[in-house]
Order: structure tokens, then C-alpha cells, then sequence
């Protein structure tokens, strides 16, 4: 008897033991050296203290001045170490571990797994073993050596959720302020993750929206929201950027993504398919609020907006210039798209069915098409500059204003309501070009600069050509003007001879 009470005191104290010297290392790589003076254990309900306590078929330890360790529930553990350290669980299955001065982890829920490495931090996994909230659910938060105390939170899990997965790796925030950096994947199978960085917030999934499977994901970036909420396969993310929002706020595979910029908000909000993206630009706003199948792109360029509000199969892109404006307000499938341009564009949709604007390299240049009841209206420009092309208007159909090559020029088609109108500018600058409201009018300038061509109903009005009904035409060409130039100059010169002759013979 007394030879078993040995071998089981040995046990006993080869366990404690083992304990504390893991605790020692653990605490030393964390910058934390934790006083074995102040440890306690818990072993299957024996040995319950105030800082220690367990039930059958769990276990609990804590090492360090004031660290405390509870594992309720079956198969539970709980292990801390460091100075006021603090590791809970409360449901059966459960692993709570807390490493490091003034660390945290509570692990609710079945399978709950809640891990805080570091000091200062906190990791906690939600849930009550119920039908509604059973738990499965992961956090892991990896604080930086010397974290303010109180500075950040991981939290997987919530009411409704389960099969959540938070994790933040060396991000921190600010002290007493543990939700100025959290991580949080709140609702069904979602992911919230952030790396380095500071006062970031990541949050995947909502519970109330049942969302299964979002990402919401933050990479060294500063000051950033990232936030995945409700639906199917929603994503948002954010790398190397700072003081950036993404967002998407919806269901079914929509995507918020900015990759190596600044200042930027990258949002979707409602819809299935949406796509919103900013890849290496400053200072950008994309933006998707409601619809369906739409997409904002901006790719490699700064200070830009491109947006989509409403609608449904919506595209606005910016793709290599800086500054630029794409914007869609409203409708269905329309398109307005900036490429190779410069600086300084606008591109503005301002809703209606299929209306389309482009513009293809060119700075400065402002176009604008559709409106409430329009259809199938298009402006487009191309290699050129310091334009204003303007297709259809409220109640407008298949309007187009092109213009391609020179630059300053004004082309519209169908403004204010026409249909059926083409406006167009080939090759010439500081050209006026108006066609409509008509229905069934064509005005264009081809070659020409200066010139003002205006075609209000049926008909064509080319530069100074013209088929059906008056056509109002002004200013001339740069290459008439100096060819009327010098047949004056000529005739002038033969005058002067003349003359000179007649007094000579005379």
C-alpha cells in the first residue's frame, strides 16, 4: 500500500514537473519567465483550487504569479503560464492554452480549440454544446513580443455558428482596447484571418445570416477593416495595403480584394457573383452596392473611383491610369470602362439597359451615357483627349457618340431623350458635333478642325455635306483656312504686278 501511495505521489510530481519545465521554455520564447511559486494543478476534479479547478476527465494547470486554469466539462484541458495568465473551458472536448504574461484563452463550445500565444492577448471560441450552437470552432492569436496589455481579441464562433476558424499572427493594437485589432469568424465553415499590422479588424461570416465558407483576410496591413458577412462564399482581403476597407456585406461568391495599396475601400454589398478589385493603386474607392453578376475593377492606378450602384450584370474598370472615374449608377449590363487611359478621366453610366462607355488611351476626357428607360446607347473614345462625348439620356434609345484621334471635341448623340442618333469625330480637334434628338440622324466631322455640325432630325451631316433637311454648320477647317490664306495672298501678289506693269509702260 504504502510502496503504491509512492509510485502514484511519483507520478504525481513527474507530471507537475514535466509541466513546469514546459511552461519555463514556452514562457521564455514569449519574453515570459513565469515564478513556479504560484502554480497550481487540477487532475480530474482532485485537486481543485481557487486558481485551479477540473471534472472527471479533464485537467487543469496554471504557472505564474496569479495565472488561473478551469476546465469544466469532459475531456477538457487547460494549461496557462505567465504572469496573471488565464485559460478556461466549458464544454466537453475542449483545449483552452494561454502562454504569456496577461494572455487569455477561453474555449467554449464542443471541439472548441482556443489558443494565445504571446502576451497581452486573448483567443476565445464561442458556443454552448447545444443543438444551435455546438461549437467546433478554432482561434489562435500570435501576439508580438512586448504587446500593450489588453490589445487585441480572436474570437471564432458565435450564436447559430459553428465550424469557425479566427487567427491573427503578430498584429496588435491598442492598450485596453482589445477590439481596436480583432479577428472574428462569426457564423457557419467561415475563415477570418490577419498577419502583422496594427488596430486591424477582420471579420468573416455573420450568425444571423447562417453564411458558410467566407474569408475575410488582412496581410500587414495598418488601420484596416476586412469584413465578409452573410451568404455563400463571400471573400474579402486586403495585403500589404493600409488604412483600407473591404467588405463584402451580401451572399453567393462575392468578392472584395486590394492587393499592395493604400487608402482604398473596396466594398460589395448584396447581390450574388459581384467582383470588386483594386490591385496595386493609392487612394482608390471600388465600390458594388446591390445587384447581381456585377464587377469594379482597378488595376495599377491611384486616386481612382469605380464604382456600381444597383443593377444587375453591371461592369466599371480602370485599368493603368491614375485618377480616373468609372462610374455606374444604376441598370442592367452596362459597361463603363477606362483602358491604357491617362489621368483625370470620367466615365459615367447613369443607368438604363446595355449602355455602354469607353474610353481606350486618352487623358482629361469626360463621357457620359443612358439614363432612366435608356437602351442600348454606347460613347466611346479612343486615342485622344479632352473630349466630352455625351450618347442618349433619360427615356433614350440606341444613341452612339464615337470619337477617335484629334482632341478637344464635343460629340453627342441623342441627348435629352432622342433615338436613333449617331454623332461622331474621325481625325480633327476642337470639333461640335450634334445629332439629334432626331430619330434617325448621323452628324460627324471627318479630318477637320474647328467645326460645328448640328443635326436635329432625319438626315446626314458630314463636315459641310449634307443629305435631307438643313444642316447647321459653322467654323472651317485648319487646312481650308490656310488654303483660302494663300489663294488671297496670291491674287494679291498678281494685282500688285499688274499695276506695277501698267505704270511702267506708261
Amino acid at each position: 500500500m504504502t510502496s503504491t501511495a509512492k509510485s502514484h505521489s511519483a507520478l504525481t510530481g513527474a507530471v507537475v514537473a514535466g509541466a513546469a519545465a514546459t511552461a519555463v521554455f514556452a514562457g521564455t520564447a514569449l519574453g515570459a519567465a513565469p515564478a513556479a511559486n504560484a502554480s497550481c494543478a487540477s487532475f480530474f476534479g482532485l485537486g481543485n483550487s481557487a486558481e485551479c479547478t477540473s471534472t472527471p476527465l479533464s485537467i487543469a494547470i496554471a504557472i505564474g504569479n496569479g495565472a488561473t486554469a478551469h476546465a469544466s466539462g469532459l475531456f477538457g484541458a487547460a494549461f496557462s503560464t505567465g504572469t496573471n495568465a488565464v485559460a478556461t473551458t466549458g464544454d466537453a472536448f475542449t483545449l483552452a492554452t494561454a502562454l504569456g504574461d496577461g494572455s487569455a484563452a477561453t474555449a467554449n463550445g464542443l471541439f472548441g480549440i482556443a489558443t494565445q500565444l504571446g502576451s497581452n492577448g486573448s483567443a476565445t471560441t464561442a458556443g454552448s454544446g447545444g443543438i444551435i450552437n455546438l461549437g467546433f470552432n478554432v482561434a489562435l492569436n500570435v501576439t508580438p513580443f512586448a504587446s500593450a496589455p489588453n490589445s487585441s481579441s480572436v474570437t471564432a464562433g458565435g450564436t447559430g455558428g459553428g465550424g469557425n476558424l479566427a487567427m491573427n499572427f503578430f498584429g496588435t493594437g491598442t492598450s485596453g482596447a482589445p477590439d481596436s485589432m480583432k479577428v472574428v469568424a462569426n457564423g457557419l465553415f467561415d475563415i477570418a484571418t490577419n498577419v502583422g499590422g496594427r488596430n486591424n479588424v477582420v471579420q468573416s461570416g455573420s450568425s444571423s445570416a447562417g453564411s458558410i465558407i467566407n474569408l475575410a483576410t488582412n496581410l500587414f496591413g495598418d488601420g484596416n477593416s476586412v469584413s465578409a458577412q452573410g451568404g455563400i462564399w463571400n471573400w474579402a482581403t486586403n495585403i500589404l495595403g493600409t488604412q483600407n476597407q473591404v467588405g463584402t456585406d451580401g451572399s453567393l461568391l462575392n468578392t472584395a480584394s486590394n492587393i499592395l495599396g493604400n487608402n482604398n475601400e473596396v466594398v460589395t454589398t448584396g447581390g450574388y457573383l459581384n467582383w470588386v478589385r483594386n490591385i496595386l493603386g493609392d487612394g482608390n474607392i471600388v465600390m458594388i452596392v446591390g445587384g447581381y453578376q456585377n464587377s469594379a475593377r482597378n488595376l495599377f492606378g491611384g486616386s481612382n473611383a469605380v464604382q456600381i450602384v444597383g443593377g444587375y450584370g453591371n461592369t466599371a474598370q480602370n485599368l493603368f491610369g491614375t485618377q480616373n472615374i468609372a462610374s455606374i449608377s444604376s441598370g442592367y449590363y452596362n459597361t463603363a470602362s477606362n483602358l491604357l487611359g491617362g489621368n483625370n478621366n470620367q466615365l459615367i453610366s447613369n443607368g438604363g439597359y446595355l449602355n455602354s462607355v469607353r474610353n481606350i488611351v486618352g487623358s482629361n476626357n469626360t463621357l457620359t451615357v443612358g439614363g432612366f428607360g435608356s437602351n442600348w446607347n454606347t460613347a466611346d473614345n479612343f486615342l485622344s483627349s479632352h473630349n466630352t462625348l455625351v450618347a442618349g439620356g433619360v427615356g433614350s434609345n440606341l444613341n452612339a457618340a464615337f470619337n477617335t484621334g484629334g482632341g478637344g471635341n464635343a460629340v453627342k448623340a441623342g441627348e435629352g431623350g432622342g433615338n436613333l442618333n449617331l454623332g461622331f469625330n474621325f481625325l480633327g480637334s476642337t470639333n461640335t458635333v450634334t445629332a439629334g434628338p432626331g430619330p434617325l440622324t448621323l452628324a460627324g466631322t471627318v479630318l477637320v478642325n474647328g467645326q460645328t455640325v448640328t443635326k436635329n432630325t432625319a438626315g446626314i451631316a458630314i463636315n459641310k455635306f449634307r443629305v435631307g433637311g438643313a444642316a447647321a454648320t459653322g467654323g472651317q477647317s485648319a487646312s481650308a483656312a490656310s488654303a483660302k490664306a494663300a489663294t488671297g495672298v496670291k491674287k494679291s501678289a498678281k494685282k500688285s504686278a499688274a499695276g506695277a506693269g501698267k505704270r511702267t509702260r506708261n
